[in-house]
């Protein structure tokens, strides 16, 4: 018997995506913030989803830093992130 891992769902991204970024869209018309002074961060699946958000909302954020997380570079429009600042750990 061979030990096999199906990491085939282990990487898809949550239609949460969009209800985060709905909840961000609350609170920046409810509450007085810089929008050029938005960051994104998040650890592990949440540095992917760092990336996942930037790459679906390019002009949201001002700078995100992804932990231990990366994105796929296939299917993606990195253009938009070329004056972002970007900083990767992990």
């Amino acid at each position: 018997m061979q030990n096999e891992i199906d990491l085939t769902n282990v990487f898809q991204f949550s239609p949460d995506l969009h209800k985060a970024y709905g909840v961000l869209q609350h609170v920046l018309t409810s509450y007085q913030i810089d929008q050029k002074r938005i960051y994104a961060t998040g650890l592990s699946q949440g540095g992917f989803g760092t990336y996942q958000l930037n790459i679906t909302y390019p002009r949201l954020f001002a700078a995100m830093i992804p932990i231990a997380g990366g994105r796929s570079t296939q299917g993606g429009n990195f253009s938009e992130q070329a004056n972002m600042g970007i900083s990767c750990r992990g």
